[in-house]
């Protein structure tokens, strides 16, 4: 029954770990696709706004 209970723990200890290290890789994943989202629409809308300005100064 000890040898199980100290199974089951190690077990606990284990999956909590496994837990733990799983939520932060999410959670970075998901940042870096925000910021990675974030980035290609400032950049697009920049690019917009400098072909805009670019085509009213032509004209």
């Amino acid at each position: 029954m000890a040898l199980n209970a100290k199974c089951l723990r190690v077990s606990c200890v284990i999956i909590a770990i496994g837990w733990i290290i799983g939520t932060i890789f999410t959670a970075s994943y998901l940042v870096q696709a925000g910021v990675t989202a974030i980035s290609i629409f400032v950049i697009y809308e920049y690019y917009g706004y400098l072909r805009n300005k670019i085509r009213y100064n032509d004209e």
